[in-house]
């Protein structure tokens, strides 16, 4: 009797492994630079996923949903700098009903974008400054899904371009507000040391301390060892702020200085 239940249970655990396995995840991703914008290509394990995006306009951020995926990479946020993309950021945005893996382009405009299917990855492009601003209102979500029946759908003007990207209508009820600027779940807010001012140096015997202020005007008080976005305090000196970041896994040294004031 003993035998059979530790043979049911070895094919329980290889039962879900392969459960495990067969779902589709998020594995992989590069930034290129191409002559029609920035490049920004995601691979997975189980091939191409269903997927909807849609824009948000304050800040500007392009948002992708990839319907029933795994959020498989080791990063949760990716500085890019470059191509209008500040960085990328991505989480496994919801788990029930369905899994849903989010991914956020935080853009410096309203850039024109367009998403190609190719090789079984998913590609989105990012080019130059769009004539019009994101707006959040919307018809349905695109993508690979299947589209709405012709009674319900919706005439589009002529006008209308889809590289400017699609956008839908997003009920918030019982949901979190997707217009509140994104916050990856379990992620404290960290100071992002490339748009932060250095305001003022606080002395103590325990050790110096930093005023520091970024671009929306929140404060943060940092001490010698405490986190900033992608790095560290390393030293607090009289007149500055020695930070250490690492980006695409090379270390940099970022340093703050106070301001002279003027005589």
């Amino acid at each position: 009797m003993k035998k059979i239940l530790l043979l049911l249970f070895a094919t329980f655990c290889m039962f879900s492994m392969g459960v495990v396995e067969a779902q589709n995840t998020l594995r992989a991703y590069s930034i290129k630079e191409t002559s029609e914008g920035t490049a920004i290509e995601f691979g997975f394990t189980g091939g191409m996923p269903e997927y909807r995006h849609f824009t948000l306009s304050n800040p500007p951020r392009i948002v992708i949903d990839l319907m029933n995926v795994i959020y498989g990479l080791d990063e949760k946020l990716i500085m890019v700098g470059k191509g209008g993309i500040e960085r990328v950021r991505g989480s496994q945005f919801q788990r029930d009903p369905e899994l849903i893996a989010r991914i956020v382009l935080d853009v410096d405009g309203f850039r024109n974008y367009s998403i190609r299917q190719t090789d079984g990855k998913l590609t989105i492009l990012v080019g130059g400054i769009s004539g019009e601003s994101y707006r959040s209102e919307t018809e349905e979500p695109t993508g690979t899904r299947s589209a709405p029946s012709k009674a319900s759908e919706k005439p589009k003007e002529s006008t209308y371009k889809l590289d400017v990207g699609e956008k839908y209508f997003y009920s918030s009820r019982g949901k979190k507000d997707p217009f509140e600027p994104e916050v990856i779940e379990g992620e404290e807010e960290l100071l992002n040391v490339s748009e932060a001012k250095l305001l003022g140096i606080i002395r103590s015997e325990e050790g110096n301390v930093a005023l520091l202020q970024d671009r929306r005007g929140v404060g943060y008080v940092l001490k010698e060892g405490d986190k900033v976005r992608n790095g560290r305090v390393v030293r607090i000196e009289s007149d500055r702020v020695v930070f250490a970041t690492v980006d695409f896994g090379f270390t940099r040294r970022i340093e703050l200085k106070l301001e002279e004031k003027e005589k």
